[in-house]
């Protein structure tokens, strides 16, 4: 179970990253493993904070990042509902939908569905090099059509991408509640804004070559009912 922690992060506790080192190993011996993901994600909306978009997005990158290491089973992933007493790590809590008897589904279902809906039997290939270290893109492929579908999503803030396309093309982007918008190439491009919650692109017929624009992080400040109540530096504390 990942919890709450951000997928992509590197070396701490219960981090996705050791499936590197186990696959490295593994595949000396087992050059296709069959990986399965039995004991679920469990971010929880509530308590310890993601909020509603918080756990939609993490859960949606926690299957990605497993997807790009070769997890291709998610027998038991997800439990339906929230935990319906205290929430820990010992307990388990996450859930797709409100605890029982409201049943409420959570932002994480639809953008589950979502996902569900354009990655349906097609197969992780890469990672489309983006020219940065928090701004991912992902390409899978439909084992029986070849097509293409491009995910992309940042870790923080907002960021400009642009993809080169050829004179003419259109693509579609559709947003993590399936919503379309239709792209139409312009100078040679087209361009849309990534966020936390994971895109999907579709209307490729090779690799995506992507651009990226300065980060937005103008939502990283304190939030309105924060004061200072000090200045610990100022020389005046003791």
């Amino acid at each position: 179970p990942g919890f709450e922690r951000m997928p992509e992060q590197q070396i701490n506790q219960v981090t996705f990253n050791r499936m590197y080192a186990t696959m490295k190993d593994m595949k000396q011996y087992l050059p296709d493993p069959y990986l399965v993901m039995v004991e679920g994600f469990c971010v929880s909306a509530k308590d310890i904070d993601t909020g509603t978009k918080g756990q939609a997005d993490i859960n949606s990158r926690n299957f990605l990042l497993l997807m790009g290491y070769g997890v291709t089973r998610f027998e038991s992933a997800n439990p339906v509902n929230e935990c319906a007493g205290a929430w820990g790590e010992q307990h388990y809590g996450g859930g797709l939908c409100s605890r029982v008897p409201v049943v409420m589904p959570e932002p994480a279902y639809v953008h589950q569905a979502t996902l569900t809906r354009h990655l349906n039997r097609a197969n992780f290939t890469r990672y489309v090099n983006t020219g940065s270290t928090s701004t991912y893109c992902q390409q899978f492929k439909h084992y029986k059509t070849g097509k293409l579908i491009h995910v992309l999503w940042t870790i923080r803030g907002k960021r400009p991408v642009t993809v080169q396309v050829p004179a003419g093309a259109t693509l579609e982007l559709y947003d993590p509640n399936d919503n379309v918008t239709v792209l139409k190439e312009k100078k040679g491009g087209v361009t849309f804004t990534v966020d936390q919650s994971p895109v999907y692109l579709e209307g490729l017929a090779a690799d995506a070559q992507v651009t990226l624009g300065e980060s937005d992080h103008s939502d990283a400040r304190p939030a309105e009912e924060s004061r200072k109540i000090a200045g610990l530096g100022d020389g005046s504390w003791t």
